[in-house]
């Protein structure tokens, strides 16, 4: 898979993304008879959503060092690895946890 992407297709990609979210609501909702039926489409949409989550931040990370100059490269690397870095530590002090098919995010203050 080649990792050359243009910014276009990059917010295009994450933008469509979002249109994983309304469907995994309607596999859920209303709960007696949902919209889309079945057990099938929840994994597909939930497998698509991990997937693309994982190319969505992987690739502007990849390709950060070589949209810049050559004395920022490093510059730019350690801040892309730094940027992951605090959203890992925001995912563990920020847990979701699920209460009857609805997310709540529950942060600890510091």
């Amino acid at each position: 898979m080649s990792y050359d992407w243009s910014r276009t297709q990059l917010i295009v990609f994450a933008w469509l993304r979002t249109l994983l979210v309304p469907l995994l609501l309607l596999c859920a909702t209303p709960r007696a008879d949902p919209l889309i039926p079945g057990e099938g489409y929840p994994m597909l949409f939930s497998l698509l959503l991990g997937v693309t989550n994982g190319l969505v931040g992987s690739v502007p990370m990849i390709q950060a060092p070589s949209r810049v100059s050559e004395e920022h490269r490093e510059l730019t690397g350690n801040q892309s690895i730094i940027s992951a870095s605090f959203r890992k530590l925001r995912n563990k002090f920020c847990p979701t946890f699920r209460v009857r098919f609805k997310a709540i995010r529950v942060c600890v203050a510091a």
